[in-house]
């Protein structure tokens, strides 16, 4: 629990979290959750990682590029619905104010210092 606190509070956690990347897949976790499992069942006898050449034997290099072709379609869904679906949504918040505790009984507020 301490190693997990002093990674959290260091300052290369922070930027390491932050990065452009994590905040993209972080953008696009809903859609990823959404999309990728019905991706693996629409047509597996079409194309499935065994369907991919082997490279010297082995089938590792046609399952690495199924891996990449799987998560770029992935993405893809991921941004689109972000864009066209999710986004919109979140406009919405702007029409609805936040006021802390409304809405929560039995929740006591304390006073900001």
């Amino acid at each position: 629990g301490a190693l997990l606190v002093l990674a959290l509070t260091s300052p290369a956690a922070g930027s390491v979290l932050t990065s452009s990347g994590l905040v993209l897949f972080g953008r696009l976790s809903y859609g990823l959750y959404v999309f990728h499992h019905p991706l693996l069942f629409l047509r597996p006898d079409v194309l499935s990682a065994a369907s991919f050449p082997r490279f010297l034997g082995s089938p590792l290099p046609g399952r690495l590029l199924f891996i990449l072709l799987a998560t770029a379609v992935s993405l893809a869904l991921a941004w689109l619905s972000w864009h066209f679906y999710e986004k919109q949504f979140l406009k919405l918040k702007d029409h609805f104010p936040y006021q802390p505790g409304i809405g929560s009984p039995g929740v006591e507020q304390v006073p900001a210092p």
